[in-house]
């Protein structure tokens, strides 16, 4: 484990969360437990070698003191729970592990938030800032002097040009590209594949051609 940090406690146990776990074994951290409502029926249970600590409620059994918390739930549109359990951990006095992966690479002239989260092959360039519990995917590209807002999803492949700014849980599909100086607006979902020339409007779809909108406004 990397001197002076605290164990880590995983929130969620579905795919994206045994990503985050190889990456952490990876870099050399202890990971202590996990707490997922769908693992919580059994106490005797291990996930991943892991022992599961139960649900959502053992936060309020844990020492904030004692140990940093990784949210490893996954973020998809219409989705608002890894928001919600980042909001609800941190209201106790939790605090959020930042993990970046050896293979992806972070200017030093950058700045990631609380909780974030680097997949292997990223791209984030200079003066770029990632604000916190935001996930940048693998081979996303996060250009210079992009601002990305509270508990974004920057999916895999993404690109996103110079002075591209997002609100908040704005989620960008795999191999998106958003041109230079694009704003989205929070709650905005850019569709897989799509090529974003324009400003998005806060809690519309843009670049979506079939399928239900869940919820949000649709845009082309």
């Amino acid at each position: 484990m990397p001197s002076s940090v605290k164990p880590l406690i995983f929130l969620g146990a579905g795919g994206h969360a045994k990503v985050l776990l190889a990456m952490a074994r990876l870099l050399q951290f202890e990971v202590t437990g996990v707490c997922c409502p769908l693992l919580s029926g059994d106490r005797e249970r291990t996930w991943n070698g892991i022992a599961v600590l139960g649900g959502d409620e053992q936060l309020e059994r844990l020492n904030p003191e004692t140990c940093l918390l990784v949210n490893a739930v996954g973020f998809m549109p219409g989705n608002q729970l890894r928001h919600q359990l980042f909001c609800n951990a941190k209201s106790k006095g939790f605090n959020f592990a930042s993990l970046i992966h050896p293979y992806a690479f972070v200017d030093s002239n950058s700045f990631l938030g609380e909780g974030c989260q680097v997949m292997a092959g990223a791209v984030i360039q200079v003066n770029a800032s990632i604000a916190d519990n935001s996930i940048v995917n693998s081979n996303a590209t996060i250009e210079h002097d992009c601002s990305i807002g509270l508990s974004n999803h920057i999916a895999p492949g993404a690109t996103l040009c110079g002075e591209v700014v997002t609100g908040s849980q704005v989620f960008i599909g795999a191999n998106a590209t958003l041109i230079q100086q694009v704003i989205v607006k929070s709650g905005a979902v850019i569709a897989a594949g799509a090529l974003v020339l324009r400003d998005v409007e806060a809690g519309s779809v843009h670049g979506r051609k079939s399928g239900r909108s869940g919820g949000h406004n649709e845009t082309k």
